[in-house]
């Protein structure tokens, strides 16, 4: 059994030990869903508002719609801000769990809210790393849109994605190390990218199946117009949510072996 393979099956048996791990991923996963769906909904309003030759929407429809975005946004970043708490979490949890305490969600959080500015800038900086690098080819592919060029949209679309992963690989261990070092944001991004480096391959492995997984996730948010691809998407919300629950429950884990060579 590779080194993937045994973490994964380890992390199983701690889960079904603790199968209340899984509560704060399901209810981000919910939360998420929700902003997928209504961005998909909003996207498909504002697509003859793209067109410089449409005159369908009218002002009032208009403004309607950039009103909703901004809510959208509003939205999404306090739930990003949620997550990344969550995520933090698991760490003290996965601590609690090490120490044969039973893991306790509501101090985990207290923990996580006790360095909320070191984790949340950390979280933020990692994400404004991924949007520099993406922006470029975000503008691309939606010049593509507009000129029907569906050939650059999807190659734009696959850059953005292989940028998404090697950002998530760099900062794989974020989290864990904002619990269980005294650093500040920009050490903890330092320490993490030292921790992806000399475990690359598992990383790179464990990240890749996710970000599979969430880019199903979205693809069904576009197509939830009948029932079945919206039940489809529910399902493939609960599924993202049960791997994002393994791949937080990984972070410390690696990190314990790694640091701490337990």
């Amino acid at each position: 059994m590779n080194v993937v393979a045994k973490v994964l099956v380890d992390s199983f048996r701690l889960l079904k030990k603790e199968p209340k791990l899984f509560l704060p991923k399901l209810l981000i996963a919910f939360l998420y869903g929700l902003g997928m769906l209504f961005t998909a909904a909003l996207f498909k309003e504002l697509l003859p508002a793209l067109n410089p030759y449409s005159s369908s929407i009218s002002p009032l429809l208009l403004n309607a719609v950039l009103l909703q975005s901004v809510l959208l946004l509003a939205f999404l970043f306090l739930v990003m801000i949620l997550d990344v708490l969550f995520n933090a979490s698991y760490s003290a949890m996965l601590e609690d769990f090490f120490k044969k305490r039973s893991p306790s969600i509501l101090n985990a959080f207290k923990t996580a809210l006790s360095k909320f500015f070191v984790i949340v800038p950390a979280a933020i900086l990692s994400l404004l790393v991924f949007l520099l690098l993406s922006l470029p080819f975000v503008f691309l592919a939606s010049l593509a849109l507009l000129e029907n060029n569906f050939n650059l949209f999807f190659l734009t679309a696959f850059i953005v994605l292989v940028l998404n992963l090697l950002v998530t690989i760099a900062f794989y261990s974020l989290y864990p190390v904002s619990i269980f070092e005294r650093r500040n944001f920009f050490g903890v991004l330092k320490s993490s990218a030292f921790i992806s480096k000399r475990k690359f391959s598992e990383v790179f492995q464990l990240s890749l199946f996710s970000l599979f997984i969430s880019a199903f996730g979205i693809l069904f948010a576009f197509l939830a117009q009948r029932i079945e691809f919206l039940l489809l998407f529910v399902a493939f919300r609960l599924l993202t949510a049960i791997l994002a629950t393994y791949q937080i429950v990984l972070n410390p884990v690696f990190y314990l072996e790694v640091v701490k060579g337990k």
